[in-house]
């Protein structure tokens, strides 16, 4: 069976975690379309620790041929971009809230080949952050992408998540399954 994982390392999940009980201040990035929607890369601002999280892309064979796939990476990042100050791509959203709470979702893929186990790759895929008044999650926008769908929900649960299945497409031989979790970090 072939096994691979797109997980974030353990000082990456440090670092992420040491924005807990900080401020949080805004959100900025080089390639944003909209305040909802950022290519490869979201810097976060607190009154303490910032970071950047970004997509990269890694070549993984996961299911018998090797392509690129976007691999979640964090971080520190001590200032701005100058390109998201100039393009304006700085947003002040649930300023001065603080953060209570940070989950990463990991989702396991799996695939049965004829009815025996053929590949399973595991990935994080989204981080949310609990503020005072709302949740905001930043979610791998598809399997393949390397962007990020930035939302606010009033809970966690209302976050809503891309169909990581829909690149599988199941057929007599290949049975491909999707589960998911949750892990708090801070």
């Amino acid at each position: 069976m072939i096994k691979t994982a797109q997980i974030l390392s353990t000082s990456e999940i440090s670092l992420l975690s040491s924005l807990h009980g900080h401020r949080w201040l805004d959100i900025s990035g080089e390639d944003f379309d909209s305040e909802d929607f950022a290519w490869m890369e979201v810097r976060i601002e607190t009154d303490g620790p910032s970071i950047r999280m970004f997509f990269e892309m890694e070549v993984l064979d996961i299911d018998g041929d090797a392509d690129d796939y976007p691999v979640l990476h964090i971080l520190e990042s001590p200032e701005k971009s100058p390109g998201a100050a100039r393009r304006g791509n700085i947003y002040f959203h649930e300023k001065d809230q603080n953060i209570s709470e940070i989950w990463i979702l990991r989702e396991t893929v799996t695939c049965d080949q004829n009815n025996e186990p053929y590949f399973e790759n595991v990935a994080d895929t989204t981080v949310a952050f609990k503020l005072e008044n709302t949740w905001i999650a930043f979610t791998r926008s598809d399997h393949w992408s390397d962007a990020f769908k930035i939302q606010r929900a009033a809970e966690r649960e209302a976050i809503e998540l891309p169909d990581s299945l829909n690149e599988w497409e199941s057929d007599l031989s290949h049975h491909y399954g999707l589960s998911r979790e949750w892990i708090q970090v801070a």
